[in-house]
């Protein structure tokens, strides 16, 4: 049976991929040029969601990594697509699965890695906000209603990781350009209501300031841009 399922999933990403070509209302632009690995990649999560643990083995950390989306572009085309399997159910990846279960979890990979990861795929994020979906159709509602709630989430479990990850975040941001920094930091206090973010900003920057003063000021560039822009919004 588990095998059966396994090469089940090995067939959505293909099936998908060719499906996603003749909707063109879908609300997330394909951008990934490597259709091969994207699909092994989406294939091998499915494989993970399957098994439904909490804690993964050595291999099964590995392939899970090394399968993740490494920038937001590709975030927003792994989460915001509903696959199809041969039998004709539907089924979204799961990003609260993924960031809040098992990527605190992980035990085997390197944490500068991790940390690397979750910054690369939080520069130019930006926090999904409703927009005008009257005229899709129900798939189309159904993705993108599942990428509002993968980006929230995923936000919601960098927001506690670097909270407490400081040290490493400093030494691994430090490689960054200033740009670069201030796109991470935006999409981390982006939302509908930033000044919500307050307390949370003034405690954050104290701890970041202990470290490296840099960042913690352009943590603070980032933060009081969102609050003065409309809606507090910064993209």
């Amino acid at each position: 049976m588990i095998r059966n399922l396994i090469i089940l999933f090995a067939v959505i990403a293909i099936y998908s991929c060719k499906n996603s070509q003749k909707d063109s209302q879908h609300p997330v632009e394909k951008k990934l040029e490597n259709s091969e690995s994207v699909n092994k990649r989406v294939s091998t999560l499915f494989q993970i969601e399957m098994k439904q643990n909490y804690v993964l083995s050595e291999e099964d950390e590995e392939l899970f990594f090394s399968a993740l989306p490494n920038n937001f572009s590709e975030f927003e085309s792994f989460y915001g697509i509903r696959y199809q399997l041969k039998d004709g159910r539907k089924l979204f990846l799961s990003s609260s699965y993924h960031y809040n279960t098992l990527v605190p979890n992980l035990f085997y990979v390197d944490k500068k890695l991790i940390t690397k990861k979750l910054i690369q795929i939080s520069i130019n994020g930006y926090y999904a906000e409703d927009k005008q979906i009257s005229s899709m159709d129900f798939d189309s509602i159904s993705s993108l209603s599942n990428l509002f709630d993968a980006t929230a989430e995923f936000q919601r479990s960098i927001q506690l990781y670097f909270a407490s990850n400081v040290a490493i975040t400093c030494q691994i941001i430090n490689e960054l350009s200033s740009d670069k920094i201030l796109s991470f930091w935006t999409f981390y206090f982006d939302g509908p209501h930033p000044d919500n973010y307050q307390k949370d900003f003034e405690e954050l920057q104290r701890r970041y300031e202990e470290y490296d003063p840099r960042i913690a000021n352009l943590m603070k560039q980032s933060y009081e841009k969102l609050l003065s822009e409309h809606n507090g919004h910064g993209h």
